[in-house]
């Protein structure tokens, strides 16, 4: 179905997922799509998938979906061959993508989503040649360009909270699953791309490295402005313990004392409160449990 392992690149927004993606398809015979949500929204929802009546509810809110009716689906042939072998979620998703990958003449495919590290442990036990990329960016750079997009007030303490789970996660699994999944710095990808494109293919298994067009790949901002001096305290604050796991060197900046005043009177409790809401609102997805033995005693926030 997919001899050379699925390709999966994970990682939160911003973090270089995009231009992974369009790296890895310079390669002839890759094709990587993204955003089809499979594992998030339908693994595991509907049940026993060797009852039919399961299968043909999964299968009908699968293909109500834009992102998977963007593969152009055979319902029928995916009916066909999903019965002639083991009736798992991780089969039905691959076979989705096998037939999409087969009509574009693609020997390997993959799928880009934020957050798939999550699912990384069915999708690495389900099919044992998958590769997993995980993306991750300086959370102080990712924060920055994040505000400049017009977010609300109070966003940093979600974002940096949904940063130390993503870090998290990826140290966990560097570890669990080695050889298998790697993780890639978007600072480093962006300033040595031929590099660490180098080191990906081999990563993959593809070969000789093939030199990439770095030119046709846009890349946001590297180094945060002066002006956000408390922002960059507050990530260091509260997300220390990951980055320094993740080879990110504090910048400490100095704060005069009205600037401390803000940052511990305004900017904490407006992002507790961020965070929050957020929290309500999307529940049971903020766990961030102690990834790393530096991580105890690291505050999440306010």
């Amino acid at each position: 179905m997919n001899d050379a392992g699925a390709i999966y690149i994970g990682g939160l927004s911003y973090s270089g997922k995009t231009q992974m993606r369009l790296l890895l398809m310079q390669r002839p015979g890759i094709l990587i799509t993204r955003r089809t949500y499979m594992w998030p929204r339908y693994d595991g929802r509907y049940g026993d998938l060797g009852r039919d009546e399961n299968l043909a509810r999964c299968l009908d809110a699968m293909l109500a979906a834009p992102g998977i009716r963007a593969l152009e689906p055979d319902r029928g042939r995916i009916e066909r061959e999903f019965r002639s072998g083991p009736p798992t979620y991780a089969r039905l998703f691959a076979l989705f993508h096998a037939h999409h990958a087969r009509r574009r003449d693609a020997r390997r495919w993959g799928d880009q989503l934020g957050g798939i590290e999550q699912y990384a442990a069915p999708i690495l036990a389900a099919d044992p040649a998958a590769r997993i990329i995980h993306m991750v960016r300086d959370p102080r750079e990712r924060l920055a360009e994040l505000l400049g997009t017009g977010r609300r007030p109070g966003m940093a303490g979600w974002e940096t909270q949904q940063w130390r789970r993503s870090a998290g996660l990826a140290l966990v699994h560097r570890e669990r699953f080695p050889g298998r999944y790697r993780i890639v710095c978007y600072e480093d990808l962006s300033r040595d791309t031929a590099r660490i494109m180098g080191e990906v293919w081999a990563f993959l298994g593809e070969g000789d490295a093939l030199h990439p067009s770095p030119d046709t790949v846009s890349w946001g901002s590297e180094t945060p402005s002066a002006a956000n001096a408390r922002l960059i305290a507050y990530v260091e604050r509260h997300a220390a313990a990951e980055m320094a796991d993740l080879g990110y060197i504090p910048a400490r900046p100095a704060l005069g004392p009205r600037e401390r005043l803000l940052l511990n009177f305004i900017d904490a409790p407006l992002n507790r409160i961020g965070l929050e809401v957020r929290r309500f609102r999307q529940p049971g997805d903020l766990v961030v449990p102690d990834w790393t033995a530096r991580s105890r005693g690291v505050a999440v926030h306010g």
